[in-house]
């Protein structure tokens, strides 16, 4: 079973993409900013790339798919 993580799974293409992919019988793991999807999400700030690239790097995916969207205020 491929293990998948979903960058953005708080926001409107991440968590249908989320679901979809849980639907289908993927591992799935989720990451957001700011609000949990599920149990399985872990909160990280992605303009934090040493954060990032040290959370991708203990982890073993097999995909990671970015669904993040950066709104301009």
């Amino acid at each position: 079973m491929k293990h998948v993580l979903v960058l953005g799974a708080s926001g409107m293409a991440g968590h249908v993409v989320a679901l979809y992919l849980k639907e289908a019988g993927f591992n799935v793991d989720t990451l957001s900013s700011t609000h949990k999807f599920d149990d399985n999400t872990v909160l990280l700030d992605v303009t934090d790339t040493a954060m990032l690239r040290q959370f991708l790097k203990s982890k073993k995916y097999d995909e990671v798919i970015n669904c993040i969207a950066l709104l301009v205020g």
